[in-house]
């Protein structure tokens, strides 16, 4: 999946493959709403923006008056059809090149480039265990969608792509980790628990990438930030286990084997993460000395 997503100065993705302007029609809904034609921004009013966002999030053509009694739920149908009509009048000129009318139903026209959907497929992408490796670039995965929006039809849908979003930085850092591409699997780590400050499993494999790498005071510093008082034992642990690494590590022959390992043995823990930790710990020891000739066991 390499190359597969470029990011211009400002954040906003670029079509895989493609190049800034290289796209007609851009619709951006991560970090605020945004129409672009033709390397433009195009102005418009809250309920033409309301109705490309709808359509943008539904794939699917839909019925003129759904659209208009979901838009428009607190006013008599015909005012929400009289909106519906006012909103595409005031597409203008731009009307046609992102609306498709047909009859009684509405749909995105298909050449538009929405932000959220290509994030999405990147990754379900990541998910699935498409493509060739990890994307270039994991601000794919971040941003809220149409932040200060508070529709009912908004919400679910933004709730569904930052679960997307966030299993996405996760299993990035993670695969980056494992191919020993530290900086960037820090960063990923880093960009899933601030989107998500308590989500467990998050701050878990953040802590692998910076054992990882080695740098056992990185992993402690996000572990105070997952614990409260008391929490000496598994600091212990944690420091102890950065000693496994490095030791196991010094084989050139097993970059591979010990990523995997250790990454596996952070995210393994569970409820009672310091008792869980040091006998993982003496696991991961007992089975670096019986990988490691002449050690005993």
């Amino acid at each position: 999946m390499s190359g597969i997503l470029a990011v211009m100065p400002d954040g906003r993705g670029v079509a895989p493959g493609g190049r800034a302007g290289a796209v007609a029609v851009r619709l951006y809904l991560l970090r605020g709403f945004e129409l672009c034609c033709d390397g433009r921004a195009v102005p418009l009013v809250p309920g033409s923006q309301r109705l490309l966002a709808f359509l943008a999030l539904h794939d699917r053509r839909q019925l003129r008056t759904y659209v208009a009694e979901t838009l428009w739920p607190d006013v008599p149908d015909r005012r929400a059809w009289g909106n519906l009509r006012s909103a595409l009048w005031r597409l203008s000129e731009y009307r046609d090149r992102v609306v498709e009318q047909a009859g009684d139903h509405l749909q995105l026209c298909p050449a538009v480039i929405v932000d959220v959907r290509e994030a999405d497929r990147l990754a379900a992408l990541l998910i699935g265990g498409g493509g060739a490796g990890p994307p270039l670039d994991q601000r794919a995965f971040q941003g809220e969608l149409l932040p200060g929006w508070f529709d009912e039809w908004i919400l679910s849908e933004r709730e569904r792509h930052r679960q997307l979003g966030l299993h996405a930085l996760e299993l990035l850092c993670e695969q980056l980790t494992v191919e020993g591409r530290y900086c960037q699997a820090v960063q990923a780590g880093l960009a899933a628990t601030n989107a998500e400050p308590l989500r467990e499993s998050a701050h878990r494999i953040l802590i692998a990438a910076h054992l990882a790498e080695g740098n056992a005071s990185d992993a402690l510093a996000t572990w105070d930030a997952r614990l409260s008082q008391g929490a000496a034992a598994a600091k212990t642990a944690i420091a102890d286990l950065s000693g496994a690494v490095s030791a196991f590590s010094n084989n050139p022959a097993r970059p591979f084997q010990w990523g995997v390992a250790i990454t596996g043995v952070v995210m393994g823990l569970g409820s009672n993460p310091a008792h869980e930790l040091i006998n993982a710990i003496t696991q991961f020891k007992i089975r670096q000395r019986q990988a490691v000739p002449g050690q005993a066991s």
